[in-house]
């Protein structure tokens, strides 16, 4: 898939917004895609399969440029789920040496953004072992969008954007009682999404209508 530049949703901002700075709406564009991607999971993509060494615990996984990753969704190795724990609930299962035990894996942990640990660490190592699905968020520094979310969820991302644009104090546009009708919308269609995706449709119906909420 293609990526879509913030910029290309400056026609449906702009009428709602007027006199808004193209670096301002954009901020405020990329903030509402990053909220939305969090709070939607709406950008899975099965993660390339990944081999496993004995004795090593800890795999970096791909993530797209731009992106980061939001959340794993699921992760298999040998065909099995992994569980997602912490280190004070391992650590009550098997003991304080858990970081020691090699066998095969049954769970795993987070300590770095785009980084997993198993749990235990393999005893073996295997080729393409690891699978699963993963769910990106454009990162602070990125320009633009994956360009489904464009097609997908425009008139999502202006409503959390205009949100955004509206309760910003002292401004020509400032209008905070209109803002919290565009949150509220916002949060809505990030619930709309999250319940489309938990269906196994990833990607919803289009519909990029804009309207005010006054």
């Amino acid at each position: 898939m293609a990526n879509v530049a913030y910029s290309a949703f400056f026609p449906y901002l702009i009428p709602l917004v007027p006199h808004v700075a193209d670096p301002v709406a954009e901020h405020a564009i990329r903030a509402a895609c990053i909220d939305f991607c969090r709070r939607s999971l709406a950008w899975q993509t099965p993660m390339e399969p990944l081999s496993t060494s004995k004795g090593e615990s800890a795999y970096e996984l791909d993530v797209p440029s731009g992106a980061m990753l939001a959340h794993i969704v699921d992760l298999y190795y040998e065909g099995r789920r992994l569980e997602k724990t912490s280190v004070s609930e391992i650590a009550a299962k098997v003991g304080y040496d858990w970081m020691l035990r090699e066998g095969t894996p049954g769970a795993y942990l987070r300590f770095n953004p785009n980084e997993i640990t198993l749990i235990p660490k393999p005893d073996k190592s295997v080729v393409n072992v690891l699978t699963g699905l993963l769910a990106f968020a454009p990162t602070r520094g990125s320009t633009s969008i994956i360009d489904f979310i464009f097609e997908d969820y425009a008139e999502a991302i202006i409503h959390g954007a205009v949100a955004r644009l509206l309760m910003i104090p002292n401004q020509q546009w400032t209008d905070p009682k209109t803002g919290v009708g565009y949150l509220r919308q916002f949060s809505a269609d990030c619930a709309n999404a999250r319940s489309f995706v938990n269906t196994g449709q990833v990607h919803a119906p289009i519909s990029v209508h804009m309207r005010r909420y006054w």
